[in-house]
């Protein structure tokens, strides 16, 4: 049997808000974010740099907007290592890095370089990732501090729950300064999966999101009900009660075709027939 660890990261926290929500499929999508999912979950790896442009795009196109968000989570799943991808990081650092301080100026593009610069891209030791680390959150408590612009300020805050040392400090000030923002939803969603304390709590936790805002649509097209399914799954999978598991990745497949694909959906895939055994490990953060 082939055994897997699934790293959580911040891919699964899919944010959104009645207020701003789609009610249909088809008016939901947006081409550009599927793109983004396509690609980062597919091995097609030497398309990965174009994810750099589209989630620039994206961002450029309306700060305010949930969509954000969805393209800044799918740079963390990006292959660092791919020729193509480190070209184009490396022509984004030349042209922005020696501002990277000030996120008044080329905000886009910067928190763009910053997302994939915190993935390890450039660092050769433990230390260096560390400090690349330390360095990027000092940039952005710096910048949340300092920003004039509501929707910059929120989006920098987003970034600052990847801080493993400060996670619910900077997901309870998010919720309490950007009350109004269409992420506030699926920020709580996340914050039970922080700060869950007991099995039972959490899940009454999220399946009382998932009755509350579940027949949603994500700008990716499909239910919000199913990143719920997916929080559950997962959770299932860590208190061991894989048959429950199961169940809810069922309930996925059976809600979007979408959701799972590429390797995710082999991984799950040969988890409910029984070939992939899947063991719940911690992801990196920033």
């Amino acid at each position: 049997m082939k055994k897997l660890i699934l790293l959580f990261t911040f891919w699964s926290v899919l944010f959104c808000c009645p207020v701003y929500a789609q009610n249909s499929y088809d008016a939901a999508i947006n081409p550009k974010l599927k793109d983004i999912y396509e690609i980062v979950n597919t091995p097609i790896y030497e398309k990965n740099y174009l994810v750099i442009d589209y989630a620039i795009e994206v961002l450029k196109k309306d700060l305010g907007s949930i969509d954000c968000y969805f393209a800044l989570s799918g740079l963390k799943n990006i292959k660092i290592d791919e020729k193509n991808l480190i070209n184009k990081y490396t022509d984004l650092k030349n042209k922005y890095f020696s501002d990277i301080d000030n996120l008044d100026d080329d905000f886009a593009e910067k928190v763009v370089l910053i997302s994939i610069w915190g993935s390890g891209i450039d660092a050769q030791t433990d230390e260096d990732a560390e400090n690349t680390v330390n360095r990027i959150i000092d940039i952005l408590t710096k910048n949340l501090e300092s920003s004039k612009d509501r929707k910059k300020a929120a989006i920098i805050n987003l970034m600052l729950t990847h801080d493993k040392n400060k996670t619910m400090f900077y997901v309870e000030k998010f919720l309490k300064n950007f009350s109004d923002h269409p992420a506030v939803p699926f920020i709580n969603l996340w914050k039970y999966k922080v700060d869950k304390k007991e099995s039972a709590s959490y899940i009454n936790e999220v399946n009382e999101w998932i009755k509350k805002y579940g027949e949603l649509y994500t700008p990716l097209g499909w239910k919000y009900k199913v990143d719920g399914y997916f929080d559950l799954a997962n959770h299932y999978i860590e208190i061991k009660e894989y048959d429950k598991s199961k169940d809810m990745i069922k309930k996925i497949i059976n809600e979007s075709k979408d959701y799972l694909i590429g390797e995710l959906a082999l991984t799950y895939e040969g988890f409910i027939n029984g070939t992939v055994e899947i063991t719940i490990g911690e992801g990196t953060d920033l």
